[in-house]
């Protein structure tokens, strides 16, 4: 989901859609028999309270937390070491954050330079952060 997620903006996109909230433990309700869903949540129809929060309201939460209604995507470069994905964002208040997924199996050493300034993180495999700085 954070792949997605990232690589929606990172070719210019101005919006992204999820088509189901809510869905039932079948992924359902949908019109056609062979369609995949998948929900934000996931709610059992039969007992009605038991819920899952699943991949995308996870990856929805960290994006909304730092990229706020308004942000504009600003260029940045990618890291070319086949694990990383990343996007970077520009807040109306002018604070910059850059979401980072590490989708390897290994930890992965990344760096990421602003006018002159530098930070180094290491990101843990199958995880995300978001760096925000004014």
């Amino acid at each position: 989901m954070m792949r997605e997620m990232i690589a929606v903006p990172r070719n210019w996109s101005k919006s992204y859609i999820l088509w189901n909230l809510a869905l039932d433990q079948n992924n359902g309700p949908t019109l056609l028999s062979n369609s995949i869903n998948w929900g934000t949540i996931t709610v059992r129809s039969d007992t009605m309270d038991s819920v899952t929060f699943n991949d995308q309201y996870y990856a929805i939460g960290h994006f909304s937390k730092f990229v706020v209604p308004g942000a504009r995507r600003i260029a940045s470069t990618t890291y070319g070491t086949g694990t990383l994905d990343q996007v970077a964002f520009k807040n109306p208040d002018g604070t910059k954050a850059i979401v980072v997924f590490n989708y390897g199996g290994a930890s992965n050493t990344f760096k990421v330079v602003w006018n002159g300034q530098k930070i180094t993180y290491t990101l843990n495999p199958n995880a995300a952060v978001t760096l925000k700085w004014n």
